[in-house]
């Protein structure tokens, strides 16, 4: 996270010391109703279990689970219309390589048992970008949309082992975000945060030790990412 900030503010410096120089002014995209681009950011992922943990477990008593998600990297591919000066609808089917842990905390025994979500997702989000006007060669923008992901990490190694935890292969999620789309030469670079709110229930409590547990598993991702067009 800190190397990603590291090169925004090396990439972003440039671009903001020129906009402050640069008098006020109002144009269209010079890019055309359609656009094409990259990204790539990091992500925290996490997993909304708020008031879904039972206290029996298998073998034990569970006084508690404690989740520690470990950062993880996005990568995709950007399609952009522009449907008039103030909106688009975009396109950006995205690589994410994702992993959490659980700590399960059980009676009478200080050490918890780690189990691990591991997973490795193509996602398909389709959004519209609400944009400010042009000035001084940056707009501010909203996203708001939807997404659909495919868990490409086969179960079957998840049976194979208890200590981790199965999750269904696709889910769907509500996305909202925010970035600032700053205007060079030959190159639109925006940098945004993103977060994605899951609507479906992942958990698939089989093949597990104290599976019961758990009674659901919603997604959560913050992703903060860099977008060239």
């Amino acid at each position: 996270m800190a190397l990603l900030a590291a090169l925004l503010f090396a990439l972003l410096f440039p671009a903001v010391s020129h906009a402050q120089r640069s008098p006020l002014t109002f144009r269209r995209d010079k890019v055309g109703r359609f656009n094409l681009g990259f990204m790539m950011g990091v992500a925290n992922n996490r997993y909304n279990t708020s008031d879904q943990i039972n206290v029996t477990g298998n073998g034990g008593t569970v006084e508690h689970i404690v989740m520690k998600p470990l950062p993880g990297i996005a990568l995709g591919m950007i399609s952009n219309v522009n449907v008039t000066d103030y909106l688009s609808l975009r396109c950006v089917p995205n690589f994410t390589f994702e992993q959490r842990n659980f700590d399960f905390y059980f009676k009478g025994n200080p050490v918890p048992v780690t189990k691990s979500v591991e997973s490795s997702y193509f996602n398909l989000p389709v959004t519209a970008q609400w944009r400010t006007a042009y000035y001084q060669r940056y707009r501010i923008y909203l996203l708001t949309g939807a997404q659909l992901g495919f868990n490409m990490i086969s179960n079957k190694r998840v049976r194979n082992d208890p200590n981790l935890i199965k999750i269904q292969s696709q889910d769907i999620a509500l996305v909202v975000g925010t970035g600032m789309i700053l205007y060079g030469e030959r190159i639109k670079l925006s940098p945004e945060l993103r977060y994605a709110a899951g609507i479906k229930n992942l958990y698939i409590p089989e093949y597990t030790n104290y599976s019961s547990t758990i009674t659901s598993l919603f997604s959560q991702t913050i992703t903060l990412c860099i977008n060239f067009e």
